[in-house]
């Protein structure tokens, strides 16, 4: 899949992550950066292992989460614990769009190293190349049902079926 496809995806994968939360944007962000981090280039040689598996997303979210919870416990402090909120939402979000990218990964010919560095296994669902038509539309279909999950989620599905009626409307 191309970066451009992967990225969309993860940033509809961060929106609903911020649900109707005012700081959906910010969390649709993450979920892009988190989609974009398996890409940024290194050794060519460990590139695709080091960053194509799902134990660093998955340790991120574990250690998010139990920092979150040590800190609500602990404190009674609204400005921390808003922070710690928006902070963990983000790395959620993070997580989430990482987690998007090895999953739409497995779906090209290069495949996805899903238990690296404890298993070589190597999963790939097809042979498309990543830059395959096919294979990039199917990313921007899942990228659009995220988009409109979240647009239900937030309530703003019908503000936009009302635009899309008047611009219609308008056209016709």
């Amino acid at each position: 899949m191309n970066r451009a496809t992967h990225i969309i995806i993860g940033f509809s994968a961060g929106l609903l992550v911020g649900g109707s939360s005012l700081y959906s944007l910010l969390y649709g962000v993450s979920g892009a950066l988190g989609a974009y981090i398996p890409d940024i280039k290194h050794p060519p040689y460990r590139r695709r292992k080091s960053t194509h598996n799902i134990v660093i997303p998955v340790l991120l979210l574990v250690i998010t989460y139990s920092t979150y919870m040590l800190i609500s416990t602990n404190t009674h402090n609204p400005i921390v614990l808003f922070t710690a909120e928006i902070s963990t939402k983000s790395l959620y979000a993070i997580s989430i769009g990482w987690l998007t990218h090895v999953f739409t990964d497995s779906l090209s010919a290069g495949g996805v190293y899903p238990l690296w560095p404890f298993s070589e296994k190597v999963i790939r669902l097809t042979r498309l190349r990543s830059n395959s038509l096919a294979l990039n539309l199917f990313g921007l279909l899942i990228a659009f049902t995220l988009l409109y999950l979240w647009l239900i989620m937030s309530g703003l599905n019908d503000v936009v079926e009302e635009f899309i009626k008047n611009l219609l409307r308008s056209l016709s």
